[in-house]
């Protein structure tokens, strides 16, 4: 009876352990990394509050953005600042995030009226 109680209480710990791998779920090191999309847009986080975003064009070409952030808990607030910026899209754009896991992450959309920023952040992101 002994060997199977040790492997239930094995597999328990396991489990446990399992299930709280730990990863910043808030905060400017919640969002740090290079992410990527299904879209192909590739966004780099800096922990400096810096980021740069290249994204495919409708027209074939692409579009390097690049800029500043702002975190307060679980809300990201980005602003360009320089590269090809689309029409529409010069004021920032307010997000919810959540670490789906520690490779995933996902923005809901608070305040935004940049329409491709919507559409690429709308996305769930991947960790490269």
């Amino acid at each position: 009876m002994q060997p199977w109680w040790n492997l239930r209480s094995l597999l328990f710990l396991v489990a446990l352990l399992n299930g709280c791998s730990s990863f910043p779920r808030s905060g400017t090191h919640a969002l740090s990394g290079i992410w990527t999309n299904r879209f192909g847009t590739l966004l780099t986080i800096r922990p400096g509050g810096t980021f740069d975003a290249f994204a495919r064009d409708p027209r074939g070409g692409k579009v390097h953005v690049w800029g500043n952030y702002t975190v307060v808990g679980d809300v990201v607030t980005f602003r360009g600042t320089g590269g090809d910026t689309p029409q529409g899209c010069e004021g920032p754009g307010t997000y919810q995030f959540h670490r789906l896991s520690a490779e995933n992450l996902q923005f809901i959309l608070v305040r935004d009226r940049c329409r491709s920023r919507v559409q690429n952040l709308g996305l769930t992101w991947h960790r490269q």
